[in-house]
């Protein structure tokens, strides 16, 4: 067997933040709190583990993850050498990320998910100081993005759904036309999302022969949501993001 460890990692400066979004699928036969061999020139970041899986088989699942997220992989291209495929995904919205997650590990026998925030409280190499820091930004990581109509919850379980259903009730109110004159977000065609963001095909959503920009945070759909809510007096509209813990 191969018994070892599956993890989801980012970049997180010193003062606790998340650079970009950058995420990692690894593996390594150890469980650390974070990966100290990805950063040996010792740069002012760390490479932490924001979720980790232990596993008996850990190349399958590395493997199975990084099909799941082929669409978000980042390659580095190179003037003399062919691309060079890396372990690192551009994923904004970590809501696609974690739900895809969930659903590939739920199906795979012998994998147990590891409570990341207890390990970096009991962790005797990192200082009061950084386990505050890691421990916040994680909590800052889980966000909720909520929607009512009416006073009716209308949140579905992904939240590019509830985007998407969030625009497509306010174009019921002002029509499509307008909303695609409006919202950067949305347009009649992929190329023309192209020309604005670095687009995959797992994040667009289509509704009424438009297509909806979806790869984008939680805390940014609320404002854009919020911004249309507020620009057409759509006051039976209330659209919330608040951080899980």
């Amino acid at each position: 067997m191969d018994k070892g460890y599956v993890y989801i990692a980012r970049l997180i400066d010193y003062g606790g933040n998340f650079l970009g979004n950058f995420h990692k699928i690894g593996k390594s036969i150890q469980y650390k709190v974070r990966e100290t061999q990805l950063n040996s020139t010792h740069l002012p970041v760390d490479i932490l583990f924001v979720r980790v899986f232990e596993t008996e088989n850990m190349s399958a699942l590395e493997a199975i993850l990084h099909t799941c997220f082929e669409d978000y992989r980042i390659q580095k291209k190179y003037v003399e050498r062919r691309n060079i495929t890396t372990e690192w995904f551009d994923v904004e919205d970590t809501d696609i990320l974690n739900n895809r997650i969930d659903k590939v590990v739920k199906f795979i026998p012998n994998v147990t998910e590891i409570n990341v925030i207890s390990k970096i409280v009991s962790d005797k190499s990192t200082s009061i100081e950084e386990k505050e820091e890691f421990v916040n930004a994680l909590k800052k990581g889980k966000t909720k993005l909520t929607l009512k109509v009416d006073g009716q919850d209308i949140t579905q379980d992904y939240a590019a759904d509830t985007f998407a259903l969030g625009l497509t009730k306010i174009a019921e109110s002002i029509g499509w036309e307008k909303l695609d004159y409006d919202e950067e977000l949305v347009s009649k065609t992929e190329e023309e999302l192209a020309e604005k963001w670095t687009i995959t095909k797992a994040a667009i959503r289509e509704v009424e022969g438009y297509k909806i920009w979806t790869g984008i945070s939680n805390g940014y759909k609320a404002k854009i949501l919020s911004k249309h809510i507020m620009r057409n007096n759509l006051s039976n509209m209330e659209v919330n993001y608040e951080t899980i813990s």
